[in-house]
């Protein structure tokens, strides 16, 4: 991710350093997650050529929460056992 100054500092509950912040931050109160918020500095994928790498990132930048609930599944992963006798 770009390097772009932002507040914060050791004693804050935003703590970062030049090297170090938080991967995340999530705000929620039970039984009532649909007022939650997320905050997380970059994408899900850990790797950095999937088109969702850094996705939030300029949300984080900004301060905008995203939502604490998930939204309506784009992909679906089906994982089938092998019939193959050689596993």
């Amino acid at each position: 991710m770009p390097q772009i100054p932002q507040a914060g500092d050791n004693f804050m509950p935003l703590k970062q350093q030049k090297a170090f912040g938080v991967s995340q931050r999530m705000i929620v109160s039970p039984g009532n997650e649909q007022e939650g918020i997320f905050h997380m500095p970059g994408g899900q994928s850990s790797h950095p050529l999937t088109p969702y790498y850094g996705e939030g990132h300029d949300d984080w930048v900004a301060a905008q929460p995203s939502a604490f609930l998930p939204g309506d599944a784009q992909w679906v992963l089906t994982l089938s056992p092998s019939t193959s006798p050689h596993n």
